[in-house]
C-alpha cells in the first residue's frame, strides 16, 4: 500500500503539469493591420471562448493540453486557427477578408431578387447617362432614360 501511495505522489506533479491553467492573450488585426473588435476567439471543440475588445485584444484562460487549437472568426473574414504551443502566451493574428461574388441583384420595393428570376420588364440606366451637370435631382436625371418612368412634380418647390 505504501508503494502505491509513493507512486501516486510521484505521478501527481506530472499530471498537474499536463493540464496547467494558462492565460492566453493577443491581438487580432485585419490585412491592413487595423485591430478588429468583436472577433470570436474560442477553444476548438468546446463552447469556451472570448471576444476581442475595441483594440482587438483578447484574453482566454485555458487548461493547456497537447493538441488544442484556438479559432478566430469574424463576419466577412476567413476563419483562422492556431495550435496552442506550450510556453507561448501571446498571439498576433491577421484575418483575411472572405471574397465572394454575387449575382446581379435587383432591388424591389419590398425585398430583393436575382435578375434571372424576374419575369417582368427591367430597365437599367448607366451612371454615365445621368451624370449631366444640368440635372438637379435623381428623378429629373432618370426622366427620359428608363422606359415607362414618368416623373411628375406636384409643386414648384425644389427637391
Amino acid at each position: 500500500m505504501r508503494k502505491l501511495l509513493l507512486s501516486l505522489l510521484y505521478l501527481l506533479p506530472a499530471l498537474a503539469a499536463s493540464a496547467q491553467a494558462v492565460t492566453l492573450k493577443g491581438v487580432v488585426r485585419d490585412e491592413t493591420g487595423t485591430p478588429l473588435p468583436g472577433v470570436s476567439v474560442y477553444l476548438e471543440g468546446t463552447t469556451y471562448g472570448s471576444v476581442t475588445n475595441l483594440d482587438g485584444e483578447f484574453t482566454l484562460d485555458v487548461d493547456q493540453k497537447q493538441g488544442q487549437t484556438i479559432s478566430f472568426s469574424y463576419v466577412g473574414y476567413n476563419k483562422e486557427t492556431r495550435e496552442i504551443i506550450t510556453g507561448v502566451t501571446w498571439y498576433e493574428i491577421r484575418l483575411t477578408p472572405k471574397v465572394t461574388e454575387l449575382d446581379d441583384v435587383v432591388v424591389i420595393g419590398y425585398g430583393t431578387q436575382r435578375r434571372g428570376d424576374i419575369t417582368a420588364a427591367i430597365s437599367s440606366v448607366n451612371a454615365d447617362e445621368v451624370a449631366s451637370p444640368v440635372n438637379t435631382s435623381l428623378d429629373h436625371a432618370l426622366e427620359g432614360h428608363a422606359a415607362g418612368v414618368v416623373v411628375t412634380r406636384s409643386t414648384g418647390k425644389p427637391g
